[in-house]
């Protein structure tokens, strides 16, 4: 964390849009942390073994059965159209069809689409490629997520203050600063469940993260209808312990 905060401090201290030169130079670089670390770390300290293993978690598309494709799929639609719909019937000013047709096209365009590919692989290689899997060696699943979770909420942190990222529109200590914030914490859990039911891929990681931005930024999603999508999260995080047990979060037929 202190690698990708080192040189967002430098972007903030320039004061400048983070897509302008050479602020972008400093944001990029700070990305780029959980993954680049995480990559050094495991050409310095695994073996041959273990870096192979590494590697097949990346890149071997059958670790993941066909249906994880859908479910990863459901997870993310569903409760943003769940939660459009009840905020709709709890406040009278929120409309269902008005929230569906804040749809854009624009997160379709190559470029915006680079950015979110290249966004996630900055980041899976180190929150479940080498954190999560390092930590559940010692403690539980539902314990590492909840360590994950809260490391890669914080991490966050310093983009709220470097001019034109999203994290900056949201405004540091605002309600939606929490409701980001918070998200992050069940959405670990959930992201700990898919892995560790496709034999520990990093694949899998990189593919929920990505539909996970894909799908929200197609949409303006207001902060009444964050809170209630927030709701979920911890409701489907819970379910999740319930059912697959909090030490492995895991169906052991899988």
């Amino acid at each position: 964390m202190s690698y990708s905060w080192s040189f967002w401090s430098v972007a903030i201290l320039m004061g400048k849009d983070c897509m302008t030169f050479p602020t972008i130079i400093f944001y990029a670089l700070g990305g780029i942390g959980p993954s680049f670390i995480a990559l050094i770390l495991v050409f310095v300290l695994y073996d041959k073994e273990q870096k192979q293993d590494f590697k097949a978690r990346t890149v071997q598309i059958k670790r993941l059965g066909i249906k994880w494709y859908f479910v990863m799929f459901i997870l993310v639609i569903v409760p943003i159209f769940l939660s459009m719909f009840i905020a709709s019937l709890i406040w009278d000013d929120i409309t269902f069809i008005e929230e569906l047709s804040t749809f854009s096209f624009a997160v379709m365009m190559p470029f915006y689409l680079s950015f979110l590919v290249a966004a996630v692989l900055m980041e899976e290689f180190g929150w479940r490629g080498l954190a999560l899997d390092q930590l559940q060696a010692n403690y539980s699943s539902f314990t590492s997520s909840l360590m994950v979770g809260i490391i890669w909420s914080l991490w966050h942190f310093p983009l709220y203050f470097i001019k034109g990222t999203f994290h900056n529109s949201l405004g540091f200590g605002s309600v939606e600063f929490f409701l980001y914030s918070l998200d992050i914490i069940p959405g670990a859990i959930i992201y700990t469940w898919i892995y560790n039911n496709n034999d520990r891929s990093i694949l899998s990681a990189i593919i929920f993260h990505f539909l996970g931005n894909f799908i929200s930024e197609m949409f303006e999603i207001q902060m009444r209808v964050q809170f209630v999508r927030l709701f979920f999260s911890i409701s489907i995080a819970l379910v999740l312990v319930i059912v697959y047990g909090k030490e492995n979060l895991k169906n052991i037929k899988t």
